[in-house]
C-alpha cells in the first residue's frame, strides 16, 4: 500500500502544471513572500484571501479573468452578458442589473487599480496584470457597501526603472486574433512611465440564420480595446521621509455584439432577427499618493470614472419565419400582432471617490485612521416588454453618496 502511495504522489508531482508554493531546504520550509495590495493592512495575514499571480495567467490559454473562474471553487458568475460582470462568492452575489431591479449596489465588489467597476466588471484582460486578489467574506469595513460577499481586486504591473518593451500577437480559430503591446520607460530618475495597448477580437462562435440569404458569422463577436497609461513618481528625501505618487488612467472600448439566445438552446446557431449588443466605453483615472514620515504614513486615493453602457438583445429569440414553423405555427394575421420583442438598455454611470488614510506603528501597536467618500450617479433608460407588458420603457436615476470614518487597531501576539 505504501508503494502505491509513493507512486501516486510522484506521478502527481510530475504531471502537475503548477509549481509548489513551498520549498524545503535542509529541513526548513521556505514560503514565497506574497504582497497584498488591497484592504487596509495591505498584508497577507488574513486566511480568507486567494492570490493568483501573473505566472498562472497564461496557463491553458487564459486570456480574460473570466477564464480563471473555473479554477476557484467558491467564485462563480452569471451568464446573460458577453463577458462576466455579475459575480457570486460563496453563493452570494448578483445575477443581473436590469432597470427596475433597484439601485446599483452589489454584493461582490470588483476593483481594478483602485477604480470601482462593481456591476460592470467586463474589463478582465489579464495582459500586463501583476496579480488578482480575491477577498472572501464580508469586506464592507474596508471596501464599503459593494463588498458584503467579498471583493475581487486586480492589480496592474507597475512602471520599472529599466527600459522594457513587450509585444505579442496570436491568431486562433473562428477569426480570433489579439494584439498586446506594453513599454516601460523611465522619464527621469524619479519619474517612470508605462503604456499598455491591448486589442482582442473573435467572431463569437455563433452562426445566425435569421436571413438565409445573408448568414451572419459575427453576430456574437467581441472587439475589445484597452489603453492604459501609468506614471509613477517617487522620491526619498531622507532615511525617514519618502514620497510616492502613482497615476493610472484607462481608456476602454468594449464593442461587443450579443447573440446567444435560442429556443432550442443549441449553443451554436441562432435565429434572432435583431442584433444585440453589449458595449461599454470607459474613461477612468486613479491617483494614489503615499508619504512616509518616520513610523507614520499618509495615503490619499482619488478616483474618477465615466461609463457609457449599451446592452440589448432579441427578446423573442427568433424571426417571423422561424415562429411560423412547427411546432409553433404562429400566424400574425390570425393572432392580430407580430411575435417580435426587443430589450434595450442604455446606462450612464459616473463615479468619484476620495480616501485619506493614516497609519502608524507605536511600539508594535498598529493604528489606522481614515475617511472615505464616494459619489455615484447612474442614469438608465430601458425599452422593451417590461413588467409583463404593463410598460414598454422605464427611466431611472440614482444619486448615491457614501461616506465613512474608520479606525483599526492591531497588536501582533507573536513576533
Amino acid at each position: 500500500m505504501n508503494y502505491f502511495l509513493y507512486i501516486l504522489l510522484f506521478t502527481t508531482f510530475i504531471f502537475s502544471n503548477t509549481l509548489p508554493d513551498t520549498i524545503v531546504v535542509k529541513n526548513k520550509i521556505l514560503i514565497p513572500e506574497i504582497k497584498i495590495y488591497g484592504g487596509l493592512d495591505e498584508n497577507s495575514i488574513s486566511t480568507n484571501i486567494d492570490v493568483i499571480k501573473n505566472d498562472k495567467f497564461n496557463l491553458n490559454g487564459n486570456n480574460n479573468f473570466q477564464d480563471l473562474l473555473q479554477s476557484n471553487p467558491s467564485l462563480h458568475y452569471a451568464g446573460g452578458t458577453s463577458r462576466a460582470k455579475y459575480f457570486q462568492l460563496r453563493g452570494l452575489g448578483e445575477l443581473s442589473q436590469f432597470s427596475g431591479e433597484g439601485a446599483p449596489h452589489f454584493y461582490v465588489g470588483y476593483i481594478v487599480d483602485n477604480i470601482d467597476f462593481s456591476g460592470i466588471g467586463m474589463i478582465g484582460k489579464l495582459y500586463d496584470m501583476q496579480q488578482i486578489e480575491i477577498f472572501k467574506g464580508p469586506q464592507s469595513s474596508a471596501y464599503g457597501p459593494n463588498a458584503m460577499a467579498g471583493v475581487i481586486n486586480l492589480v496592474s504591473n507597475k512602471p520599472s526603472k529599466e527600459k522594457s518593451f513587450n509585444y505579442n500577437t496570436s491568431i486562433y480559430s473562428n477569426n480570433g486574433q489579439n494584439f498586446n503591446f506594453t513599454t516601460s520607460l523611465p522619464l527621469t530618475d524619479k519619474l517612470l512611465s508605462r503604456v499598455t495597448i491591448s486589442n482582442d477580437y473573435n467572431d463569437g462562435f455563433i452562426t445566425n440564420l435569421s436571413d438565409s440569404e445573408n448568414i451572419k458569422y459575427d453576430s456574437n463577436s467581441k472587439d475589445e480595446t484597452i489603453i492604459k497609461l501609468q506614471l509613477e513618481y517617487s522620491e526619498k528625501f531622507k532615511e525617514d521621509r519618502e514620497l510616492s505618487i502613482n497615476v493610472t488612467s484607462y481608456y476602454i472600448n468594449l464593442n461587443n455584439k450579443y447573440d446567444v439566445w435560442t429556443p432550442d438552446n443549441n449553443g451554436f446557431i441562432t435565429y434572432s432577427d435583431f442584433q444585440g449588443y453589449d458595449k461599454q466605453k470607459t474613461n477612468a483615472i486613479s491617483i494614489n499618493a503615499k508619504y512616509r514620515l518616520n513610523n507614520i504614513s499618509f495615503t490619499s486615493i482619488t478616483t474618477f470614472s465615466n461609463h457609457n453602457i449599451d446592452y440589448s438583445y432579441d427578446g423573442d429569440w427568433g424571426n417571423d419565419f422561424f415562429w411560423s414553423l412547427d411546432p409553433y405555427n404562429f400566424n400574425p394575421e390570425t393572432e392580430g400582432y407580430s411575435w417580435s420583442f426587443t430589450d434595450i438598455t442604455k446606462r450612464k454611470r459616473n463615479n468619484h471617490s476620495q480616501e485619506y488614510r493614516v497609519k502608524s506603528n507605536l511600539n508594535n501597536l498598529f493604528l489606522t485612521l481614515g475617511i472615505f467618500t464616494s459619489i455615484t450617479e447612474e442614469i438608465d433608460r430601458r425599452d422593451g416588454w417590461l413588467f409583463s407588458g404593463y410598460a414598454n420603457n422605464i427611466n431611472s436615476k440614482f444619486d448615491i453618496l457614501n461616506y465613512a470614518i474608520y479606525s483599526q487597531i492591531s497588536l501582533p501576539i507573536l513576533n
